[in-house]
């Protein structure tokens, strides 16, 4: 008997076999997933970069626009000082002249008062030149990172006396109304604004906080020596940081 296959059945067998040996291994399967996987991965990766690279970017774009906007903000503020520093420096002159019917001690009290008010003028006007002219963009941020760190920085402020720098609010992108300028612009402010700022902000008490979409928080807090009114504040945040926009009675 002839054990041989038929040449028809060998031909299919090497057929089988030649399929067999020409397809992937379990091995190979194995490794073609983990690249691909790993491509993706990477793909996915060079996204994200991308995108955060060019939100960096508009970032840094919209803090050299804003150092503008505010230095522009507080060359307004100096122009209305120069206005009040002129007016008050021609009511003194005209203080000094003698006139008939006013005593003496009215006519020194006026001067002195009027004395006071001029140097006030003149040094807020110093420390605004000062600041319009070494204001920079801090791309680092000021390290508030949520809005509540804000309003207890503030009331830190007023609790340790008034004294700190809160121009570090001011946002950068230049959006910080005249209302929130009177909170960051705290030093520039005479002694008796500063009494008021401390009565008032020293005990806040928070009653609400809003989040909206553009990286933006309003929240509404209770003011005063017995919070007795509230107010709401507007904040930003910009690249991880917050700062002050606007604050208005409620």
């Amino acid at each position: 008997m002839n054990t041989f296959p038929s040449l028809p059945s060998l031909g299919l067998m090497c057929l089988i076999l030649s399929l067999t040996s020409c397809g992937p291994s379990k091995q190979e399967l194995n490794e073609k997933r983990m690249a691909d996987s790993l491509r993706k991965a990477q793909i996915q990766a060079e996204i994200i970069a991308d995108r955060e690279l060019a939100q960096h970017q508009k970032h840094q774009q919209s803090m050299q626009t804003g150092a503008t906007n505010i230095k522009l903000s507080l060359t307004e503020l100096r122009n209305d000082i120069s206005r009040d520093l002129l007016r008050k420096e021609k009511q003194l002159a005209e203080a000094k002249k003698f006139k008939l019917g006013r005593s003496k001690k009215q006519k020194e009290r006026t001067i002195q008062s009027l004395n006071q008010e001029i140097s006030y003028l003149r040094s807020t006007d110093r420390q605004l030149n000062y600041l319009i002219s070494s204001y920079r963009p801090n791309f680092e941020g000021n390290g508030i990172l949520d809005p509540y760190a804000l309003i207890d920085f503030v009331q830190n402020v007023a609790r340790n006396g008034g004294n700190s720098e809160l121009n570090s609010l001011i946002d950068p992108y230049g959006n910080t109304d005249k209302s929130g300028l009177y909170i960051c612009l705290l030093d520039l402010l005479p002694e008796k604004s500063k009494q008021r700022f401390i009565i008032q902000y020293r005990n806040i008490s928070i009653e609400s906080t809003n989040y909206q979409n553009g990286g933006t928080a309003t929240i509404r807090i209770k003011v005063g020596a017995s919070s007795s009114y509230s107010e709401e504040w507007l904040l930003a945040n910009r690249g991880g940081s917050w700062y002050l926009l606007e604050v208005k009675p409620v």
